[in-house]
């Protein structure tokens, strides 16, 4: 894989802020169609986050960390819990058998993220509190998120997996993405970093450590990684794949 100049989603996040819907509706276009060749090639990924999506110097995407991906084909289940807390979808917090389902689920926490400049949920130490979060909230985004974008939103983060979007074909119907090139997304013929507030430096990691970043990396980095471990130590020496 070439090397991706612009570093990670996650530190693009941290110095972009909310990102204009614009931005967000060409990077979760393209999570999904990431998702899409992965389910249909019988591959489950079960840790998207934003520090696992590369960008280019274009601001294209580059999924990596394939160190808990499965093999498992459509309608097939599994149940090992894993993924980083924040992102986990409610089945795997209540240790049910689980699809693809999950990593839908995942896709509707960066895009709230990407949206509102933070994350639906501050972070828990534990899958148990984490899990009482999740199920007692109410993923609402504020006011200033349009209505299409909303409607994503709480189609991606429907807690029950049989209710959730989770098919590319299901996304292009949406009004959110009405009319969006997505076979010229698919063609890299459309600069995400054209869409975003700030002209990206060369690379992210200088400007990550400038004064503003740095401080907004202490501010929000620090709560929203709070209980991001992938396994609790049950959890490390039960699971089974």
């Amino acid at each position: 894989m070439e090397f991706a100049t612009h570093g990670d989603l996650y530190t693009l996040w941290l110095l972009e802020n909310a990102f204009q819907e614009s931005a967000v509706c060409i990077y979760t276009a393209e999570i999904a169609m990431v998702l899409e060749f992965l389910h249909n090639a019988g591959i489950i990924f079960r840790d998207l986050k934003m520090e696992n999506i590369l960008l280019d110097h274009n601001g294209h995407i580059k999924l990596t960390d394939f160190g808990l991906s499965k093999w498992l084909q459509k309608n097939q289940r599994t149940s090992t819990i894993c993924g980083t807390l924040q992102y986990m979808a409610p089945e795997i917090l209540l240790e049910e058998d689980y699809t693809h389902a999950i990593d839908w689920w995942s896709l509707g926490v960066i895009m709230y993220t990407l949206l509102v400049g933070r994350y639906p949920i501050d972070g828990a130490k534990n899958h148990y509190t984490m899990q009482r979060k999740v199920l007692q909230h109410r993923y609402q985004p504020p006011e200033h998120v349009s209505k299409e974008a909303g409607e994503v939103l709480a189609l991606l983060l429907k807690k029950n997996p049989k209710e959730r979007l989770q098919a590319l074909r299901e996304f292009e119907k949406l009004p959110f993405y009405r009319d969006f090139p997505f076979e010229q997304l698919l063609k890299k013929n459309i600069a995400p970093k054209n869409f975003l507030r700030r002209k990206l430096p060369p690379t992210l990691a200088r400007k990550y450590y400038d004064s503003s970043s740095a401080k907004r990396r202490r501010k929000l980095g620090q709560r929203a990684h709070e209980g991001l471990s992938e396994f609790t130590v049950r959890e490390r020496e039960q699971s089974i794949y």
